[in-house]
């Protein structure tokens, strides 16, 4: 969960703000976030272990002119993230009802009987069988959309899986305390030579994490011949 910096680092979430977490089976459960207080970097991240977490993700990183620990764990809910990859989550405004004359806007629509300030799936329902479970990968928030946003428009969000090659990909690990761009993820997938018909030859990119996306980086697919070490 992310605070603008700008906006008040140190305040104390007074309103009756909570994460809810839906899974399979018609399960829920939610954590407070009432009486929070929001780090100075802006950020809130709720683990399912703070040990574990904290093994995990020991690290320093110099960002915003500090260096910041990214191992810190500010709430500890294990029931909240057992299922994690096919839950919805939604931050739930507690004193508020889509019946009431404070609930405006896109935090209401159709059937909604609460407020939501943001929410990554469907109220009530878990992400099974939809194309947005993100098991054993990780979904992230397009850096274009810095503001909570309810009904779930499933754009404004990556969802990054490990391609499993000998090196980790930029993007795929987990990064607690950062928000930043995820990169273009581009690798071959298919050399086609086939012996019947030579105009058949073939080359195949993919990108499991960009689509529609214009390539802004010069980039530049190379040929080697011969024992020629040059291109």
């Amino acid at each position: 969960i992310y605070r603008d910096q700008s906006t008040c680092p140190g305040v104390t979430i007074t309103r009756d703000l909570i994460v809810v977490s839906w899974k399979e089976h018609g399960l829920s459960c939610d954590v407070s976030l009432k009486g929070m207080v929001v780090p100075d970097d802006g950020f809130i991240i709720i683990c399912a272990n703070k040990y574990q977490h904290a093994m995990e993700f020991r690290k320093m990183s110099y960002i915003g002119g500090k260096w910041r620990d990214l191992s810190i764990c500010d709430i500890e809910d294990y029931m909240l993230l057992a299922g994690n990859g096919f839950n919805s989550y939604a931050i739930k405004d507690s004193d508020a009802g889509c019946d009431k004359s404070d609930c405006v806007g896109s935090n209401c629509h159709s059937g909604c009987g609460d407020k939501y300030l943001d929410i990554y799936g469907y109220p009530g329902s878990s992400l099974a069988y939809t194309d947005h479970v993100y098991d054993e990968c990780r979904a992230v928030r397009k850096m274009n959309y810095p503001y909570g946003q309810s009904p779930f428009i499933p754009d404004m969000w990556e969802v990054i899986c490990l391609s499993f090659s000998f090196n980790t990909q930029p993007g795929e690990e987990c990064d607690p305390r950062v928000w930043k761009e995820v990169p273009l993820v581009l690798f071959f997938t298919e050399f086609c030579d086939p012996e019947d018909d030579k105009s058949k030859r073939m080359i195949e990119l993919y990108s499991p994490n960009k689509r529609d996306y214009k390539i802004e980086h010069d980039l530049i697919v190379m040929k080697y011949e011969g024992t020629s070490p040059y291109p």
